[in-house]
């Protein structure tokens, strides 16, 4: 074979070889951007339902925080309350302390009313007797 048909048929070759290089290159290439689409989609999908759980997550957690604040609300309440109660202790002690002494107090004076009730009483009896006594004496003169 003659020098030209050899080199002729090299560059042929080598043509075809290049042909079929950038054919494969064109597959790998076609391939990775499909991987790459794909990928693409796939965290795009993971990124929109990861927003999506960010937003569920932060209307969460403003519930979260509202019944927080209801609570803290309602803990100071309960604490001003309870602070109150030692005093609300001391004044009813103070007010049971001032029942009993003014129920003595009257005991004392449901007493001395009933002895003045009887004294009144045998007051009356002697003034009745007195009565008696000198209309007896009136009729007694009388006659």
């Amino acid at each position: 074979m003659d020098p030209i048909s050899l080199a002729a048929g090299a560059f042929g070759a080598s043509v075809l070889a290049l042909v079929f290089c950038a054919m494969m290159i064109k597959r790998i290439k076609d391939a990775a951007d499909a991987e790459t689409e794909s990928r693409t989609a796939l965290l795009s999908s993971q990124l929109e339902q990861t927003e999506a759980t960010r937003r569920d997550l932060a209307g969460e957690l403003a519930i979260t925080r509202e019944k927080l604040a209801e609570v803290s609300e309602k803990r100071a309440i309960a604490e001003t309350t309870a602070n109150r109660v030692p005093i609300l202790e001391a004044e009813m002690k103070e007010l049971r302390t001032a029942l009993d002494q003014w129920r003595e107090k009257g005991s004392e004076l449901e007493t001395a009313l009933e002895k003045e009730r009887e004294a009144a009483a045998e007051k009356l009896a002697m003034l009745e007797d007195a009565k008696t006594k000198m209309h007896d004496s009136y009729k007694a003169l009388s006659t």
